[in-house]
Order: C-alpha cells, then structure tokens, then sequence
C-alpha cells in the first residue's frame, strides 16, 4: 500500500545558521533602566562640551548617538560616537570613560551592538 502525501503538514525547517536577534537578548528596557542611573555623567559630559562650545562660538548638534557593545556579562567593551565630528576629543573621552563604569544586567545570549541617541538640551 502506497502512502499518500495529501493531508499532511509540512514542516518547516529550523536555521541552523544563527541569526543576530537571536543572540543578542538585551532588551531594550534594560538599556534604558541601565542608562538612566548614569545619566548625570553623562550630562556632564555633554555640559562641559557645551560650555567649550559656548567659548568657540559654534554649538553641539541636537542629538548625539552613543554606540556600544554590551557582553553578555554586562560589561561595555566597545565604544563610539555616531557623529563623526566628535569622535575624537574632550566629550568623547568624558563619555568612554563614563560607559567604561555602566555595567548591564547579565544575560544569556553573544555581544550585542546598541546605538542610543542622546538629546542635547538647549
């Protein structure tokens, strides 16, 4: 007796490639519970750079992207300013030296990649 294929579920096969949202499990919520205990430093930061701006006569963009790489034990192992003109200098070393402190909570998963962009008030 032949057996017949109508009728039967076809299954769908699992990647056995991993994907980087599957690897990555910090949430968002936590990079914001996380941040928010720094963010007096790095207001600091980013009013000292403001008074220095003040000084020269030229003004601070209205956003800044603070680019990270969180391991899985929370550590910050990479980071970068999403604006080129400030990837070198005073407020890119106030702010290093402050993410190199932030420490995220510990979860499964490989490093993860964050951008946060950071408002700029007046």
């Amino acid at each position: 007796s032949k057996k017949s294929w109508t009728g039967r579920q076809v299954r769908s096969r699992k990647s056995t490639t991993p994907s980087i949202s599957d690897s990555c499990q910090l949430k968002q919520r936590d990079v914001m519970k996380t941040m928010r205990k720094h963010i007096g430093k790095i207001s600091a930061c980013v009013d000292q750079e403001k008074k220095r701006a003040a000084a020269t006569g030229s003004q601070l963009p209205e956003t800044i992207t603070l680019g990270f790489t969180v391991r899985p034990t929370g550590e910050v192992i990479q980071f970068d300013l999403g604006n080129p003109s400030y990837r070198k200098g005073l407020l890119f070393k106030c702010l290093k030296k402050t993410m190199k402190k932030v420490v995220f909570p510990k979860r499964a998963g490989s490093d993860c990649s964050t951008n946060l962009p950071v408002r700029i008030p007046k």
